[in-house]
């Protein structure tokens, strides 16, 4: 059973913070795929890959710290360094 961390209706707007550059990391947490309450590092790199191929998250934006996206989807900071990783 694959759920949404939070609302299930993707924003319209790219995921932008008041810096521009960077994702606002509780919006990416929102749409983060999880299966039950675990975020693992091949469901974040899934999550990260559609939402760039969908336009909602731009190439080259800076992402949420690896601290603050494990804190908002309640997982390791190691399973989100590993999708870091994974992503390039």
């Amino acid at each position: 059973n694959i759920t949404y961390n939070d609302d299930p209706t993707i924003p319209a707007a790219p995921l932008l913070s008041p810096d521009a550059l960077a994702v606002d990391a509780g919006q990416l947490s929102s749409l983060i795929l999880t299966t039950e309450a675990t975020a693992t590092p091949q469901r974040i790199v899934e999550s990260v890959t559609s939402l760039t191929s969908s336009g909602i998250l731009a190439e080259g934006q800076r992402m949420p710290t690896v601290r603050d996206l494990a804190r908002l989807l309640r997982t390791s900071p190691v399973h989100v360094s590993r999708a870091y990783h994974m992503v390039g």
